[in-house]
């Protein structure tokens, strides 16, 4: 029975206002408090069911445990669950590096001072490169490529082993050729799509013997390799100055 019942029972009795307001007070702090009994008493019960529970679930982890032979201690149990982690595989010596047509290796061509891309112009670097392609490409080319992606090409390239200046003179033989003429160069591929795929050989030149006789002499392109960057590499022998150098006086570089 709430409050408000039996507050109307009590008037319906002829008790006065006064008595049945007091009595129906009274009756409700007595149903609170028995509210609050049961439900503390409920609350009791539900934390016994739980502690009983979690007692019942650590019984039979440690029976699985048991049976199954693994470590109790959870750290224990973690870490030989764990797969544990492969040590790397130190890099392999003596990998033999392709070198550029001409007969120098990517070491020498200076991938690390500056990117030279060709024994026959030290001086040029991949940017100078891909703006020298970029200029002679027809406009269709170049909606279908983007400087960057034939920059990428291009050093890709120069990781195989490839002379930059004799992949510009293929792709510049190849977009003078019919097959990228065809129909005002509709059908003319990207620069760096023919750079990927290797495809400039099939258009290639045959090299001139004096190209070859320069290509054969690496002195030049080393000697301005270490005037501008310092680079120097062991196989080429002692440095400029010191005992031993076996390559032209510095001099000849400035003229």
């Amino acid at each position: 029975m709430t409050p408000v019942a039996f507050l109307k029972q009590m008037l319906a009795a002829g008790v006065d206002l006064d008595t049945a307001m007091a009595a129906a007070e009274a009756f409700e702090r007595n149903a609170q408090a028995e509210h609050d009994k049961l439900v503390a008493s409920l609350l009791d019960r539900l934390s016994v069911d739980v502690r009983a529970e979690q007692r019942r679930a650590k019984d039979r982890a440690r029976k699985a445990a048991g049976k199954s032979g693994i470590p109790r201690n959870s750290a224990e149990t973690v870490e030989a669950a764990e797969p544990k982690e492969r040590s790397p595989e130190p890099p392999k010596e003596n990998t033999p590096i392709p070198p550029l047509k001409g007969g120098t290796s990517p070491a020498e061509a200076g991938d690390l001072a500056g990117e030279v891309g060709s024994n026959r112009h030290p001086e040029k670097q991949i940017t100078d490169w891909a703006s020298e392609i970029w200029d002679f490409c027809p406009s269709i080319a170049r909606r279908r490529s983007s400087k960057a992606d034939l920059e990428r090409a291009l050093r890709s390239a120069l990781k195989r082993g490839q002379d930059l200046a004799a992949v510009t003179e293929g792709l510049r033989a190849y977009y003078a050729s019919p097959d990228a003429r065809k129909d005002n160069c509709q059908f003319a591929k990207g620069p760096h799509v023919m750079v990927r795929n290797e495809r400039w050989e099939a258009y290639e030149a045959e090299p001139d013997p004096v190209s070859q006789l320069v290509e054969e002499d690496p002195w030049p392109r080393r000697l301005l390799q270490w005037e501008r960057a310092a680079y120097w590499n062991s196989e080429w022998g002692p440095k400029p100055g010191k005992p031993g150098y076996r390559g032209p006086p510095l001099a000849e570089l400035a003229a």
